[in-house]
């Protein structure tokens, strides 16, 4: 009697017959399958009697193989071969469990052996690239799978499967199909920050921190170098202005594998210049005269090239004589600037002129008042003013050479304060004597001879005397 197993199905030979009045078993679910021989027969176990000689073999024999050896155990005069031992051809179908898939990410790959007659048993061994990765693997219910492996090459993998055979099945090879494709793995740059800065004009921004490389697979060699340039999005001044970063690159062994992100994500601010802008001391202007444009220093902090100050400075508004506090007014330098303004004082002075007394002549009257109208001989008056001359003789009596003095006051709404006068006298003024007519009358006239007469002489003045 002769038992033989193959995948899930048990066949029974009794003299080299299969099935010849003994049942053949299909075992289902028993991981491990026992065969029992011998006393103690039950339903479970369909042969019941007694043995004198057992043989046990891993090889799956074939009914030819069977009947020889049935018929040189009967008659071994009679030895001959019936047929040859049969095996059975195979196929090897590799699967991935992710493919594609990115390197360091964990894949198992899995062996399917098939064959006629029966399911393969024995043992597989996998492969990437032709180089065997761990060790041989056995097959249960004719499959197997590998270890996880997660450090494959980025690119396209051959992965191979080969099988061992056993003595009921041939050897056989299985390729994945297409091969396990690879993606390189992303790396990025961690560790770094954007600095602050004072507006330059330029988008030129600095890092800080120290860099370092965030999703190498461990076990992977990989080094993180270049030279990095961060920019700032803008050149303006702001707050959260975003800052991109190139320049960083990768080497090793294994930085094939990987695509390097810059850092990303950096942002920083750019504070405004801070200038400090004093107005220029002595300014001012003459009463009367057009204003200058004031002028203003920078005294701390710098514009950076190409800036300008632009707009104005201006003064508290006012055309009397006097001090007026100078203004930043529309004076800025944009907005990449912070102003402080430190003022100081505009002055408006009197304005010069000179009042000449003119020449005049006339009949001594008694007083020193001169018709003359002094005029002015250096300067002039501003806006819409007047003024009011005047000039007298030096004293009241007749004579030549005399001294003319001019006085008078300006309307200019400050009391004359808009003006500083200077009087010059005039020496050329002449009184001259005044007329006179004198007339005699008589007491008595006509008059008796020998009688008394008083005469009475009268002088007097003629005009304007």
């Amino acid at each position: 009697v002769v038992w033989v197993r193959s995948g899930t199905t048990i066949t029974v030979y009794k003299n080299a017959v299969a099935g010849s009045g003994i049942t053949t078993v299909a075992i289902t679910s028993q991981p491990t399958y026992h065969v029992y021989m011998g006393a103690g027969w039950s339903s479970a176990y369909p042969y019941n009697g007694l043995m004198d000689e057992v043989r046990i073999s891993s090889t799956v024999r074939s009914a030819g193989w069977i009947a020889t050896e049935y018929t040189n155990q009967a008659s071994c005069a009679t030895f001959y071969s019936v047929s040859t031992e049969q095996t059975n051809s195979t196929t090897t179908v590799v699967s991935s469990s992710l493919n594609p898939s990115v390197h360091g990410q964990p894949v198992i790959f899995t062996a399917t052996v098939t064959g006629a007659g029966g399911t393969p048993s024995g043992t597989v061994q996998f492969k990437t690239n032709n180089v065997n990765f761990g060790s041989a693997v056995a097959l249960t219910n004719g499959s197997a799978a590998s270890a996880a492996v997660a450090n494959m090459a980025a690119g396209t993998n051959t992965v191979t499967v080969v099988y061992s055979g056993d003595g009921f099945f041939n050897t056989s090879t299985g390729t994945l199909a297409g091969g396990q494709v690879v993606t390189k793995a992303a790396l990025s740059v961690t560790g770094v920050t954007a600095n602050t800065k004072t507006y330059d004009g330029t988008t030129n921004a600095t890092l800080s921190g120290t860099a370092a490389l965030s999703g190498v697979v461990s076990g992977d060699s990989v080094s993180l170098g270049g030279t990095p340039v961060a920019a700032f999005g803008s050149q303006n001044e702001g707050s959260g202005i975003a800052v991109t970063v190139t320049g960083y690159t990768i080497s090793g062994p294994d930085s094939g594998n990987y695509t390097l992100s810059q850092p990303s994500g950096l942002t920083a601010n750019i504070n405004p210049v801070a200038l400090v802008v004093t107005a220029d001391s002595g300014q001012g202007k003459i009463y009367g005269d057009f204003d200058v444009a004031e002028t203003a220093t920078i005294t701390s902090g710098s514009l950076v090239v190409p800036d300008n100050l632009d707009g104005h400075i201006t003064r508290v508004p006012g055309e009397n004589v006097g001090l007026y506090a100078i203004l930043q007014g529309t004076l800025t330098a944009g907005s990449n600037y912070t102003m402080t303004f430190i003022s100081d004082n505009f002055a408006i002075t009197p304005r010069a002129i000179a009042v000449t007394a003119v020449s005049d002549s006339k009949t001594y009257n008694g007083t020193t008042a001169s018709i003359g109208v002094p005029t002015i001989t250096s300067g002039n008056l501003a806006f819409s003013d007047t003024a009011t001359w005047t000039q007298t003789f030096d004293n009241q009596n007749v004579g030549t050479g005399k001294t003319l003095t001019p006085a008078g006051t300006v309307a200019d709404g400050n009391g004359g304060n808009n003006y500083s006068v200077t009087f010059f006298n005039n020496t050329s003024g002449v009184i001259t004597a005044a007329s006179t007519t004198s007339a005699v009358t008589s007491s008595t006239n006509p008059a008796l001879p020998g009688a008394s007469v008083t005469f009475t002489s009268t002088l007097s003045v003629t005009a304007p005397g």
